[in-house]
């Protein structure tokens, strides 16, 4: 008789290797012995995508077929409505059946503000209050879905990615934060950029999307924040148009806060997708911020680089103000011309002043 060998695995490494299954095939494992019945409902890590959420259409007659849903104000394929009626009571059986802590939790899905089912499942980990990774990556077509204030009182929680939603931040609170990403978020505009950081003392990975920028600037960025980000050691800031007005001084405000940064990430929104008014164009170079050395940088990317004077001289502020740099990484946008942009760029940045001895620099196209 062959040996089950699987079963006779600890616990733990059973758990293990049901994280790396999606959600449906680790539930499905339930029915291969009456010991495997509800190992499922202790996994740590629960993914849940509506997008992926496997459904049988063998019995609809037309899955193309598209019907409009009012409460979510817009149109579905029958195949698309089957699979989010049944991913909802999936996400209810979760929650009624899990048994051990969750530890990481990411959810993708369709939510405008009036979807109650995000807010179960926030109410659902709050009471646990084990979480520590928490992604709510929620799309819709306007009507961005509030998370509730209950996500603050989630005190394990260490990492925390918002993609497509409101957030409105609690009076005078601080949060543990170590890892922080926000995407297309609006933050209440009473919140500014100072507020922000205060409620993120222990910061260690940040990354924003710049159209957040314009949201908690409040028409102002300042000068200084009150605090240093001694904590921060990787800062990424997406879509940033150097010719935006916020762009560029939030970002040196950024690195004049962030002593002990390690890496740097840019990736530039090109002139030519910027949506921006033109009221809000206006010329940038950054300036010589003698009060600004960023004696731990080691490494620099910056991607789709269109070679603007603003790009160039913010490039070449950095190799100055890093004497620990190590590697800088500059991938051109695609528009640009290739060959002439590649040498013509490189000779600039090999003669410009280096503060570090051995920093390695790389065009690529």
């Amino acid at each position: 008789m062959a040996l089950d060998m699987i079963s006779s695995l600890p616990s733990s490494l059973i758990e293990t290797i049901l994280c790396f299954l999606p959600i449906q095939e680790a539930a499905r494992t339930s029915i291969l012995s009456r010991e495997w019945r509800y190992n499922w409902t202790t996994i740590p890590k629960l993914v849940l995508d509506e997008n992926t959420f496997e459904v049988s259409i063998n019995n609809l007659s037309d899955p193309e077929r598209t019907v409009k849903i009012p409460s979510l104000r817009i149109r579905l394929t029958i195949r698309d409505l089957v699979r989010r009626c049944k991913f909802l009571c999936a996400m209810d059986e979760i929650m009624l059946l899990h048994r051990g802590p969750i530890l990481e939790l990411s959810l993708s899905m369709y939510a405008e503000n009036n979807c109650i089912e995000v807010d179960q499942i926030i109410a659902f980990l709050s009471r646990q209050n084990t979480v520590r990774k928490l992604k709510l990556d929620l799309d819709n077509v306007g009507n961005q879905k509030i998370v509730p204030l209950s996500i603050f009182s989630l005190d394990q929680l260490t990492d925390l990615s918002l993609e497509g939603c409101d957030i409105e931040l609690p009076p005078s609170s601080t949060y543990g934060f170590a890892s922080l990403y926000i995407w297309m978020t609006d933050i209440d505009d009473d919140y500014l950029i100072i507020e922000l950081f205060e409620c993120l003392p222990v910061i260690k990975h940040l990354t924003i999307w710049s159209h957040v920028i314009e949201c908690i600037a409040g028409g102002l960025v300042p000068s200084e924040l009150p605090m240093s980000l001694v904590n921060l050691k990787y800062f990424c800031l997406n879509q940033v148009c150097f010719t935006h007005s916020h762009a560029l001084p939030f970002l040196v405000l950024v690195l004049k806060s962030s002593p002990n940064l390690e890496k740097l990430k840019l990736r530039i929104l090109p002139e030519d997708l910027c949506s921006f008014p033109e009221d809000y164009l206006s010329y940038i170079a950054p300036k010589d911020y003698s009060d600004i050395c960023l004696g731990h940088l080691d490494e620099l990317e910056i991607r789709n680089f269109t070679n603007l004077e603003t790009e160039l001289e913010f490039v070449k502020f950095m190799l100055a103000k890093s004497p620990t740099l190590k590697r800088l990484r500059i991938y051109l946008y695609k528009k640009v011309p290739k060959d002439v942009e590649l040498i013509k760029l490189l000779k600039v940045l090999l003669h410009s002043p280096q503060a570090s001895p051995v920093v390695d620099i790389i065009v690529k196209a």
